[in-house]
């Protein structure tokens, strides 16, 4: 998988993408949306590439703690959550739509915790009901949490400092895809209940790190879709 900004020659596959996963209206004109979204931080308009695979949507709003009390990722500001049984319903209609579409290999992939058990509840409850088809649903687990906690510990930097929560691993990611969208003037050590809204030290980030975090992060999950596409048929 290659994931690239978009390209002026995209429109009209990102346009038939949307189009076949149902998320255009009459009212609403695609280019348009796209044009939109050129004017404003272009640089995060991304595109997947997969060999003869296509990359649906991000599903932006995804399990993140309970709200009351607040768990998990609700313990910090700005985060929306959604309760797992929505999620695990909209994934499952996702994947739905895909196979009335023709695709055959449908993989899920989630960059959170929160994602990984509906993630896999639907892929298993639909590759049973689907046993007698050719179509499969992949939990795809080597892209999270993946390599990248490990690797950055091998570099020097300390399990501490790593983190679970906007430290220096999450951190180099952004600071490799979009560096503007940190502030360097509040990096520091944060821990649980301090108040900061990160748990690690994002100041021992670099976007070095991002990049081959992201880069190990592709490279396994390509390989997992690859291994997945001949063994879920044997």
């Amino acid at each position: 998988m290659r994931i690239r900004p978009y390209a002026a020659g995209d429109e009209t596959a990102v346009i038939e993408l949307w189009e076949k996963c149902r998320l255009t209206r009459p009212w609403n004109d695609p280019r348009k949306d796209i044009a939109r979204k050129l004017a404003v931080q272009p640089e995060l308009f991304l595109v997947g590439v997969l060999g003869d695979a296509l990359v649906a949507p991000v599903m932006a709003y995804v399990p993140e703690g309970d709200i009351d009390p607040p768990t998990s990722h609700m313990r910090f500001a700005g985060t929306i959550t959604t309760p797992p049984d929505v999620f695990a319903k909209v994934l499952e209609y996702a994947a739905r739509s895909f196979k009335q579409h023709g695709f055959l290999d449908i993989a899920l992939i989630g960059d959170s915790g929160g994602n990984q058990p509906g993630q896999q509840l639907v892929a298993e409850a639909l590759n049973k009901d689907w046993a007698a088809t050719n179509v499969r649903v992949h939990h795809i687990t080597a892209y999270y949490p993946g390599r990248g906690d490990d690797w950055v510990v091998s570099q020097g930097v300390s399990a501490t400092d790593v983190g679970s929560h906007a430290g220096t691993h999450d951190t180099s990611s952004l600071m490799y895809l979009n560096p503007s969208m940190l502030r360097f003037d509040r990096m520091g050590p944060g821990k649980s209940g301090d108040g900061q809204g990160h748990i690690g030290n994002p100041a021992k980030a670099t976007a070095l790190f991002g990049q081959h975090i992201l880069d190990m992060q592709v490279e396994d999950a390509v390989k997992q879709i690859q291994g997945l596409r001949v063994s879920s048929r044997r």
